[in-house]
């Protein structure tokens, strides 16, 4: 990102200057001193002033300059700018500039509330000279967060289907089908922002138990610290030295630093035994003995 200058030679703000148009430079002085001129301006100044990301989000914001974005359809871009704070290829300060300039003329403060006549303002602001314009496009791009009911769509269930991409269920291949349906008007060249979940191993659904009559327990809701703990559940997510076990009444966490879990598959139904411990307030069960 770079920084340029303009040079604005002459500032006319408003109607402040209309009104000066219809009448001599000397009408106000034609009763008082016969002769009297008013005396030439000498202080002419130059000042300089860097456009901040704030004054460019408020130009962005104005109704002057929206207007000239809906007419050059560039409203999308002007949106883009005002997040930035930067101008573009596009938005221009040449274009999009003098509106702003001409709102704050008669703000106390303002880089040009104290300019006089002939005075030169030095205005430099932000460009994205160099970037690619994909940045730009992909800033004021739709947002899309993958549904519940996009996953189910994806795994073809309604039960057993996991909120996530997998291996079996990659992001690359499904996420075009999904974006297609939501946007079914999109064009080469459009841009949509997706955000989703990404899983490195595939869920196991319904009952993959060797052992004769495995069932659920429901006893986890019910642990206090101390306690004994024996339950049969599932492996709801996994860490290398940790994993979420649920059964019917609740989840807990089973740690073991010295384990590494990480090969297990979520959904994998497994019997624990341990002693019910306490972690920054949350219950887990420590030293685990497991039983896929």
């Amino acid at each position: 990102m770079t920084m340029k200058s303009n040079i604005f030679k002459t500032l006319v703000i408003g109607a402040s200057a209309m009104a000066l148009v219809s009448c001599d430079e000397n009408d106000w002085n034609k009763d008082e001193l016969d002769g009297f001129k008013e005396p030439t301006i000498t202080d002419v100044t130059t000042v300089q002033y860097s456009m901040t990301a704030a004054d460019i989000k408020k130009l962005c914001s104005m109704q002057a300059n929206i207007k000239i974005a809906t007419e050059n359809n560039q409203l999308a871009e002007l949106s883009a700018v005002a997040e930035q704070g930067y101008f573009t290829d596009v938005i221009t300060p040449e274009i999009y500039a003098p509106a702003w300039l001409d709102s704050i003329g008669e703000v106390k403060g303002s880089p040009i509330y104290y300019l006089s006549d002939r005075s030169t303002l030095q205005l430099s602001f932000p460009t994205s000279d160099g970037l690619p314009s994909e940045l730009t496009k992909i800033t004021s791009a739709p947002v899309m967060k993958v549904s519940e009911a996009q996953y189910q769509q994806v795994w073809g269930s309604e039960t057993d289907f996991t909120e996530a991409f997998t291996p079996s269920h990659q992001a690359a291949k499904e996420l075009p089908k999904l974006l297609k349906e939501a946007y079914p008007d999109a064009a080469s060249g459009d841009y949509v922002v997706v955000t989703y979940n990404q899983a490195n191993q595939d869920p196991i659904f319904g009952s993959g138990s060797d052992v004769p009559g495995f069932e659920m327990s429901s006893v986890i809701a019910g642990y206090k610290k101390g306690d004994a703990a024996d339950v049969n559940g599932v492996v709801a997510a996994v860490c290398k030295s940790a994993f979420i076990l649920r059964d019917k009444s609740g989840e807990i966490l089973v740690y073991d630093k010295n384990q590494d879990y990480s090969s297990l598959l979520i959904g994998t139904e497994v019997n624990v035994k341990g002693t019910i411990g306490t972690f920054n307030g949350g219950l887990q069960i420590g030293s685990p003995t497991f039983k896929v």
